[in-house]
């Protein structure tokens, strides 16, 4: 009868931590900007969540800031660094195509990490001679403004 009971509640448990478990996924996944179909591109690791509200449009002009460096570390370029956010008009090529599908799905105040392959960055021309060809590389991105909206450090 005892060792029934502590299967009982041993079989209790594990349910309630698989419920406890399924609940914080879709929490997660609920709260990220981040879908599907760019996890199936891209490594995205969630830094910070951005406010989920306020998301960039096609042709928006963008302030973000960025650390970039290749997979070995060797890092390659930063605004941070620099401390001088850079702007551009985004999802329309004016920079790699991994930034411009990652930042449309990005909300503000957003901040992730994630590894671009190569096809969605300088593909095999590489660029100049810190990025060599074929080389998939890992952005440190925050979405730190868009239009009128402004990351100020609070969410």
């Amino acid at each position: 009868k005892n060792r029934n009971l502590r299967r009982e509640i041993q079989m209790n448990k594990a349910f309630l931590f698989a419920i406890i478990a399924l609940l914080s996924i879709t929490y997660v996944m609920a709260d990220t900007s981040l879908d599907a179909d760019l996890t199936s591109k891209y490594q995205i690791k969630q830094i910070r969540n951005g406010d989920g509200q306020n998301y960039p449009s096609k042709g928006d002009k963008v302030k973000v800031h960025y650390d970039g460096e290749l997979l070995d570390g060797t890092p390659f370029d930063s605004s941070r660094k620099r401390n001088k956010p850079f702007e551009f008009k985004v999802g329309i090529g004016q920079v790699i195509k991994g930034w411009d599908e990652l930042v449309l799905k990005m909300s503000l105040g957003e901040r992730i990490e994630a590894i671009i392959p190569s096809n969605l960055a300088y593909g095999s021309r590489g660029a100049g001679g810190a990025i060599p060809p074929n080389a998939d590389l890992k952005f440190g991105i925050e979405l730190l403004g868009f239009g009128d909206k402004k990351y100020d450090g609070d969410l």
